[in-house]
């Protein structure tokens, strides 16, 4: 019986990530919670084996929504933001996180970006406003279990993009 649960749930998971926007459109909050409420029905053991799938369905979703839409990757865009820490000056490259203005967020673009401002003499400092055209991507990383992760580095600092 709970492998049965544990199976239903692993291709609404993959059907969920796999097929078109268009075609399966049932919000991943709403599939969790009808996937916790039928493993009630089937007992407490299919709860506690149902509940860490349920929860990587919420935090896969709330990843995919905090990052940067695919559609606006290398796209040219005029955003307002407030430098929101420190610059960081290493040769002649200025690096900054910038917190854009809610005003200015079109659909899938985050809230945080990571801004490189090369060849510059004007001096950035934190809490400043500025008005930017900004040419961003996703934040990658190398998955390199010795090394850096960069994209793990930008989740955890809520940098859904870089440019």
């Amino acid at each position: 019986m709970v492998a049965n649960a544990i199976l239903a749930c692993a291709t609404l998971f993959l059907i969920y990530f796999i097929l078109p926007v268009g075609i399966f459109t049932i919000p991943p909050e709403a599939l969790s919670v009808g996937v916790l409420l039928s493993a009630f029905c089937w007992g407490p053991r299919a709860v506690a084996v149902l509940l860490p799938v349920c929860w990587s369905l919420l935090t896969a979703n709330w990843v995919s929504e905090t990052r940067l839409a695919e559609a606006l990757e290398g796209d040219d865009i005029g955003v307002t933001g407030v430098v929101c820490d420190i610059p960081r000056i290493d040769d002649g490259i200025q690096r900054f996180v910038l917190d854009i203005d809610a005003r200015d967020r079109i659909p899938g673009l985050p809230g945080r970006a990571l801004i490189s401002w090369y060849a510059t003499d004007t001096t950035v400092s934190a809490g400043e406003r500025w008005r930017l055209t900004v040419r961003l991507k996703r934040p990658r990383g190398a998955r390199n279990p010795a090394g850096f992760d960069f994209e793990r580095w930008a989740y955890l600092r809520d940098i859904g993009a870089v440019g």
